[in-house]
């Protein structure tokens, strides 16, 4: 049971490991895609996780075609989509190593806007450093969420 939560809360962390920080609540900016792997036909297109986001309630069977359909917006909007990763898992551990090379080559480039690796290497790192800030603690959040009310 325990290691079983631990893969799929690694998987989902993964799923938004990418978050560009200038727009994170942007779906096509802070989800990924997986493509051409066993993951989507053995998991229900879970690989499409993107498109989870832009359509919640689009069928696991229709999610190739939703990814089709929105294809030209995930281009325009910089999106991740990684080809032939065969899970999210995969994705965790490579990020962990600090592994950017495998996810630049598997990185699509479709709008032809990194055509070096080294241009998709820093485009992934870029993607996985977080914004540096004050960190507010409990009672601050509170205090901020009084004052906005």
């Amino acid at each position: 049971f325990l290691l079983m939560r631990y893969f799929m809360m690694a998987g989902n962390w993964t799923e938004h490991a990418f978050v560009d920080s200038d727009q994170p609540t942007n779906s096509y900016r802070n989800s990924t895609c997986l493509i051409n792997t066993p993951y989507n036909h053995r998991c229900y297109n879970a690989g499409y996780h993107l498109i989870h986001h832009l359509r919640p309630g689009c069928h696991w069977g229709d999610t190739p075609a939703a990814f089709a359909k929105f294809l030209p917006r995930l281009i325009e909007q910089d999106s991740i989509i990684f080809f032939g990763v065969r899970n999210n898992q995969v994705i965790w551990w490579k990020l962990m190593r600090g592994d950017y090379d495998y996810l630049a080559e598997r990185l699509l480039d479709l709008g032809n806007r990194r055509p070096s690796h080294e241009e998709k290497v820093a485009f992934l790192k870029s993607r996985t450093q977080g914004q540096r800030g004050e960190i507010k603690g409990l009672l601050e959040r509170r205090e901020h969420a009084a004052l906005v009310a």
